[in-house]
């Protein structure tokens, strides 16, 4: 999904976003009482559409999927829905059939794949991890 297509869905699933100035993070995101999500993103600290889109993603992921916690949890609680967090990111910026196909091709450095499909490495390198940890590539 481009950046474009992010911003659409999160219209559409009535998911505020919003540009603020945000000292402590580049983004965030929450769900209120009512259930209702919203997320920050603070532009000043963002440089390309790429890591944008990242971004967007992954706490789309966070609202998508009811993965919240709050700074009590432990850690492998908040490990766990960062996990669902980034699997729903990967899944929509670099899907598993787009990496099989690159491999395919003989596409098999993570850099090499960031770049055919015009995200970072560090989503690459996650979505490899996180699909070999289902078997799905």
């Amino acid at each position: 999904m481009i950046l474009d297509e992010l911003y659409a869905l999160a219209d559409a699933e009535e998911i505020g976003v919003f540009c603020r100035d945000l000292p402590a993070a580049r983004c965030l995101s929450i769900q209120n009482g009512d259930g209702r999500c919203f997320i920050g993103i603070d532009p000043m600290q963002i440089d390309t559409h790429a890591e944008e889109a990242e971004l967007l993603a992954h706490e789309l992921g966070h609202c998508m999927t009811g993965s919240f916690y709050n700074q009590y949890v432990s850690l492998d609680v908040r490990r766990k829905h960062e996990n669902r967090a980034d699997f729903w990111m990967v899944t929509h910026l670099a899907p598993a059939h787009k990496l099989s196909q690159l491999i395919e091709q003989g596409i098999t450095e993570p850099w090499q794949m960031a770049e055919a499909l015009d995200v970072s490495q560090h989503v690459i390198e996650t979505a490899l991890r996180l699909y070999s940890r289902k078997s799905m590539l």
